[in-house]
């Protein structure tokens, strides 16, 4: 029996006590640290306007999945309120957190809270604890699943199955090419053992994802080749984008686009970047013989996933990489608690002291990464939901109305309009913009400095929304 135990010896209670205690600390982080009444992003907007109640669809495109918008609907079918969705994310990531690392005290004892914890301090965790988007659900949600997988196979049990199917289930709903990925190095590893239950179970949760994905494809996109062809068209050429990433790690732009954008980063912010994967092959290192596969399944999945955004996306995202980082976190974390674990009794201290220092001094370095972050979002946020309510109480625009531009979609989301936009994958097309803004009885066309409205609104009154921004509200006459 490992030291860990069952889940009712001592040996287990201790680590799950504390990491119940971390994911109730990661929500009060997200709470005190991020605004709960920020508005949505573009992003946010496409996956929660599928669900919202009272308010349109937008174009949902080729590349996304509606994983998320699953997760948002128990709320967003009650309420649209952005506070709302904001602190529902707040408190069901934090149970997540809890459900996608209990598997691993079994399997690593006291490395899983202390994983949990070092992985729910990263800046980017604690941003997107509160978001409507994909990757830190992928990352809980393969995270509980590869802990499940590895407890049905040291233990015999099929009870743990069912979290695999599970986890696997929603992670590829959520983002079903990042699932597969993360998926194919254990998948390889649970062919060559034979496990065939695990194969089953692998098998089930993927084709939950990708099934659904299939079926869209088919009625929206033709079939599923040309999805994927329209899908690629956001993405880069193969290269190798390292430096890239560690800009996007820096902040304290959430998206490094265009790459010119984070212009470098700072090293201090970036050093844990370098040392997660060095502490992870020290957490090989120090594991029991038998225990060893454990560790490298999750680095082998987390470097796969890592890999496929290093050599294809040429731009810095922090968010890409999140199920590298909770996967990662995991071998690192047995070898902070080996490094305590020392028999003398002043070695054992000086390296729990030496240990909490550090970890200390990660926190310190995502909280100052997380303000610069903030700080950068708070005064286009701001702007975005003071134009919005300018729209909506000074100039009239009330549903049902429309709201079309280069930047429709974060301003349609909180006056309860549909949102067109005029390029990228979640483009209307000008003939069906056209018919829309000639039918719907409020309507708006964005523009920005001198460039001129569509033809059609070039008649319309036109009026110059507050902020440092130069953008323009062309009005629809009353119909």
């Amino acid at each position: 029996m490992h030291p860990s135990g069952s889940p009712s010896s001592p040996s287990y209670r201790g680590p799950h006590l504390a990491l119940v205690a971390v994911a109730l600390a990661y929500c009060a982080t997200v709470v005190l640290t991020t605004s709960q009444s920020v508005v949505l992003s573009w992003d946010e907007v496409i996956y929660a306007s599928q669900v919202a109640r009272d308010v349109p669809a937008t174009e949902f495109s080729a590349p996304r999945a509606r994983g998320m918008s699953l997760v948002v609907l128990p709320i967003a079918a009650i309420t649209s309120s952005t506070e709302a969705i904001r602190i529902y994310l707040t408190l069901v990531s934090g149970l997540a957190l809890y459900l996608a690392f209990r598997p691993w005290i079994r399997l690593v004892g006291w490395a899983a809270p202390v994983a949990a914890g070092l992985f729910a301090t990263l800046w980017t965790t604690l941003l997107y604890g509160s978001r409507v988007m994909p990757n830190l659900w992928v990352a809980l949600t393969f995270t509980g699943a590869l802990g499940c997988l590895l407890l049905a196979m040291r233990y015999g049990s099929r009870r743990p199955l069912y979290g695999v199917v599970a986890g696997l289930a929603l992670a590829s709903l959520v983002r079903p090419t990042d699932a597969l990925i993360l998926a194919g190095p254990v998948g390889l590893y649970v062919l060559v053992k034979r496990y065939w239950p695990g194969v089953i179970a692998m098998s089930a949760g993927l084709a939950v994802g990708w099934g659904s994905w299939a079926v869209e494809a088919f009625a929206r996109f033709g079939d599923p080749v040309r999805r994927f062809k329209s899908g690629a068209g956001t993405q880069d050429s193969i290269g190798f984008y390292l430096y890239q990433h560690l800009e996007g790690v820096d902040g304290p732009y959430m998206v490094c686009m265009p790459t010119t954008l984070c212009a470098g980063f700072r090293w201090s912010a970036v050093l844990w970047w370098l040392l997660l994967p060095v502490l992870a092959a020290v957490g090989v290192a120090v594991a029991r013989r038998g225990h060893r596969s454990d560790h490298l399944l999750a680095i082998a999945a987390a470097l796969t996933l890592a890999a496929s955004y290093i050599l294809v996306f040429s731009f810095g995202n922090s968010r890409f990489l999140t199920p590298s980082y909770a996967l990662l976190a995991i071998p690192a974390a047995a070898a902070f608690v080996h490094t305590v674990r020392r028999r003398a009794v002043w070695a054992r201290a000086a390296a729990a002291v030496a240990a909490t220092a550090l970890v200390g001094a990660h926190f310190v370095v995502q909280l100052q990464t997380m303000d610069r972050v903030m700080a950068t979002r708070e005064s286009s946020d701001d702007a975005a939901a003071t134009r919005a309510r300018y729209m909506a109480d000074r100039l009239g625009v009330k549903p049902p109305c429309l709201v079309w531009g280069d930047v429709a979609v974060t301003f349609a989301y909180p006056m309860k309009c549909q949102a067109m936009v005029p390029w990228g994958p979640d483009a209307t097309d000008e003939a069906t913009a056209r018919r829309a803004r000639a039918t719907t009885p409020h309507t708006v066309v964005l523009t920005e400095g001198r460039t001129p409205p569509p033809p059609d609104a070039a008649n319309w009154e036109k009026h110059r929304l507050p902020g440092k921004r130069d953008l323009y509200a062309w009005v629809s006459p009353s119909r």
